[in-house]
């Protein structure tokens, strides 16, 4: 076990201005969730991505390291009561905390204080909140309102005499991407991909994975 002195990396997912920082104890705070790492250039560093309460601070890690797995527990201090803390009460934001290894993570899996692996940072599906329609009848815009920084990776489109279905995958910002949001991952913005049909959409219907309706925006009432 490595009880570290916390080599903390402000959010760029939550926190306009990147520092670093150490913290001066290993001591005190509340457990806190690792929701997800990624790799560095360096093979023995990895970043991980703790969420914590708006205001709160990362206290510290550990790590335990074997042959089989990375073991990460992240401490985080609450925000004084008496503190001034703008934003929701129950906005979250994430801190990424660059963790040096012993060894390369290789083939090894990281998992966290109850030895559940966390997963590698990595595209998710979702389904479109939303379609535009384009001047182009073989073209429509497919637009989600998320979370924090999220960003679409890529879109997977089935084509059908009747309906088209669209799938939209998300992706977590990187730690090497620069990255602000007033209060953290409840911060909601809309983004959007532009869907090439094979033919012009005509009046077959848009629809989920599940064979829901998307519900049909002109680029007047597209949310912001």
């Amino acid at each position: 076990m490595r009880c570290a002195i916390a080599l903390r990396r402000a959010s760029a997912i939550v926190i306009a201005a990147v520092a670093i920082s150490t913290t001066s104890a290993c001591s005190g705070g509340y457990i806190a969730n690792v929701s997800m790492y990624e790799r560095t250039d360096d093979p023995r560093r990895i970043v991980v991505s703790v969420g914590a309460g708006r205001c709160d601070e990362l206290d510290r890690y550990d790590v335990h390291e074997d042959a089989d797995s990375v073991r990460v527990e992240a401490w985080v201090n609450a925000a004084p009561h008496n503190r001034p803390c703008p934003g929701p009460l129950d906005a979250v934001k994430f801190i990424l905390v660059e963790i040096p290894l012993g060894s390369d993570l290789g083939e090894r899996t990281v998992v966290n204080l109850d030895g559940a692996p966390i997963p590698e940072r990595a595209a998710y599906r979702s389904s479109p909140t939303f379609v535009e329609w384009t001047d182009d009848p073989t073209k429509i815009i497919a637009g989600i309102i998320t979370s924090g920084c999220d960003g679409i990776d890529r879109y997977e489109v089935t084509e059908e005499t009747d309906r088209v279905t669209i799938m939209l995958f998300l992706i977590p910002p990187s730690y090497r991407t620069r990255c602000s949001t007033p209060y953290g991952s409840w911060t909601t913005r809309t983004v959007h991909a532009e869907i090439q049909l094979s033919a012009p959409l005509g009046d077959r219907a848009v629809v989920d994975v599940a064979g829901n309706p998307i519900p049909g925006l002109t680029p007047s009432s597209t949310p912001t």
